[in-house]
């Protein structure tokens, strides 16, 4: 601190302004004697006057005033009159003054001479230069304080900013008191908050990252181990073509599995990165729905389960068609994947003036309560296989990614998704989108 630039010339101030100060007091007192001398010359002279007037004798008034001094001087003649003062005077104060000259008293005599006046001059010289130093001292002190403070506040900031560049947010600049140096040090802990957060942001895409291509490695070891090993049996059984033909739809299976991977993936890293721009328009709920479940009415048949529509008649919905259509029927697929034969899985529409909002409900086994906090995360699998499989061997379990990307869509579209389950009654998955009060 006191190395700085501007320390040095903080403290060369208050040096020159020290010296002024002094030599400030010493004219002062100067004065102040010049101005006391004057005064006592005017008083002695007035008395010597007043003395004369009475016919008091000029040398026993000489004699008086000498005796005054501690070293009085010897009696001179009368001074002429070019050695009386410059004012116009007359009788005994002509007199007077030329008593003061003889017994050696003047604007000019020392103040050693005159015993009245020196002590109090030098008791008041002393106790202002005392007080002047006093000053000077206490002045240098809280100085040196303030900078001594300075310089601890700044290396205390200078630690806490290091600590802020090596990633430790655990201190903060104090931003307590009012002044610009605070205000300096609350924007320093605003920028360390969002560096904070920026970090924080990173680790977690971070291990987001880490994490998803340890699922994605996992979902895709399956299938290829399987791949390998079906491709093993049919180069052994060539001449066996049930064997041939098993295998080979087996094979297929798994490479449809590691597609429909592939192609979710795609389109959830195409949705984050925001590249995918949603078309909205106002579309019939009924061809939303109607496209949607083109490619699940047969297999509902084929599984012996029942999808009802109710209050979609004239209802519009404001949304991009083609991927609204993707998000349900991956909802609708779920619902099929949790439900077994003689279940009902019902579509509701229920229009407001600022959402459509449209509801699948299904009588199926419903989500456990340790999964319906984690059913929108990727690659989230409950270990309770719902009895749809269970019955149905052939079928695998999904890989955790149709209900993320649903939601993502959704969300892109600016509506919500939310979902209610109680086990052994049914799931219920609410879609909002924006829409508005108009008939077709």
């Amino acid at each position: 601190m006191f190395a700085e630039q501007h320390t040095k010339r903080l403290l060369t101030g208050v040096l020159c302004l020290s010296v002024l100060f002094l030599a400030a007091s010493f004219l002062h007192a100067g004065w102040q004697a010049d101005r006391l001398r004057r005064l006592i010359l005017e008083h002695d002279t007035a008395i010597a006057a007043s003395l004369l007037s009475h016919g008091v004798p000029e040398r026993t008034v000489a004699a008086s005033i000498a005796g005054a001094f501690d070293k009085p001087a010897p009696l001179k003649e009368l001074a002429s009159s070019e050695s009386a003062p410059r004012e116009a005077v007359s009788g005994e104060a002509v007199s007077a003054r030329a008593l003061l000259l003889q017994t050696g008293l003047s604007e000019n005599t020392t103040l050693r001479l005159l015993p009245a006046l020196h002590p109090f001059l030098l008791a008041e010289g002393t106790a202002a230069a005392v007080g002047c130093l006093s000053f000077i001292a206490l002045f240098s002190c809280l100085v040196f304080i303030y900078l001594r403070t300075m310089e601890q506040l700044f290396c205390d900031a200078t630690g806490i900013v290091e600590r802020y560049a090596a990633n430790d947010f655990s201190r903060q600049l104090p931003e307590l008191s009012a002044g610009a140096l605070f205000l300096l040090f609350s924007q320093i802990n605003t920028m360390a908050a969002g560096l904070k957060a920026q970090k924080e942001a990173e680790n977690q895409a971070k291990n987001f990252l880490k994490s998803t291509i340890s699922d994605i490695s996992h979902q895709l070891k399956t299938p290829l181990a399987a791949l390998s090993l079906y491709s093993e049996i049919i180069l052994g059984e060539p001449d066996n073509p049930q064997a041939v033909r098993a295998f080979t739809e087996k094979s297929q299976s798994a490479l449809r599995r590691m597609e429909q991977l592939t192609l979710s993936l795609l389109k959830l890293t195409q949705l984050d990165a925001g590249s995918i721009s949603f078309s909205k328009t106002l579309c019939p709920v009924e061809d939303i729905l109607s496209q949607a479940l083109s490619q699940l009415s047969d297999r509902a048949e084929q599984e012996n389960k029942r999808i009802d529509f109710e209050g979609t008649a004239g209802a519009l919905m404001l949304c991009d068609p083609v991927w609204t259509c993707e998000a349900i029927e991956t909802i609708v697929k779920n619902a099929l994947d949790h439900t077994v034969a003689g279940d009902t899985i019902t579509l509701a529409c229920e229009q407001t003036p600022l959402a459509l909002r449209l509801s699948v409900h299904d009588s199926g086994c419903g989500i456990a309560q340790e999964d319906i906090h984690h059913i929108f995360k990727r690659f989230y699998r409950s270990r309770h296989l719902p009895d749809s499989r269970q019955n149905s061997p052939g079928l695998s379990q999904g890989v955790g990614l149709g209900l993320p990307l649903a939601k993502s869509i959704i969300d892109g579209q600016g509506g919500t998704i939310s979902v209610e389950s109680t086990p052994g009654r049914g799931t219920i998955f609410t879609v909002s989108l924006p829409a508005k009060l108009t008939e077709l």
